[in-house]
């Protein structure tokens, strides 16, 4: 998690599980961009960022750590076609959500290299890590898993979404 071809890219949230309106606000794709804190050099955390309206209040101002060094591996995955919901391309889709549910098995390794930090949604702290994977997809696109873990059952705790760049 130490080179920069994840952030300062936007990223556009594809398919966002039981997150709904947390990632993707009106309905519409989530979208949103992982700044660089260099105030100390190199990057000491990331802060996320989105313009008014493509992502829930809660993100805003929020900061994600670099954590773990190992990254998960994982098979290529097809390109997500837009065009299509992905209740109408099945097969696609739930290549995405086995690969999305295994790496979100590995949060809890302290090894996994992801971005941590959390948010507050419905007065309850979460959880939230991001993985990033480099060209993952058969097209050559890259591809971002966000899940989230909060302490207290709630609808949301599926937490798993993924998006890659618009």
């Amino acid at each position: 998690m130490d080179s920069n071809w994840w952030w300062n890219k936007k990223w556009m949230v594809r398919d966002e599980g039981l997150l709904g309106s947390i990632l993707k606000p009106n309905g519409k794709y989530g979208k949103f961009w992982l700044e660089p804190n260099t105030s100390s050099g190199n990057p000491s955390f990331y802060w996320i960022r989105f313009d008014e309206g493509c992502m829930h209040p809660c993100w805003k101002n929020r900061y994600f750590y670099s954590v773990g060094i190992t990254t998960p591996q994982i098979p290529a995955l097809p390109a997500w076609n837009d065009l299509l919901p992905a209740s109408g391309q099945p097969v696609v889709a739930k290549q995405y959500t086995e690969v999305g549910d295994t790496v979100r098995s590995l949060g809890s390794n302290p090894y996994t290299a992801r971005l941590e930090g959390h948010i507050q949604f419905k007065g309850a702290w979460e959880i939230v890590r991001l993985f990033c994977f480099q060209g993952i997809q058969e097209n050559g696109n890259d591809w971002i898993v966000i899940d989230s873990w909060r302490n207290a059952p709630m609808p949301e705790q599926d937490g798993t979404a993924h998006g890659d760049p618009p």
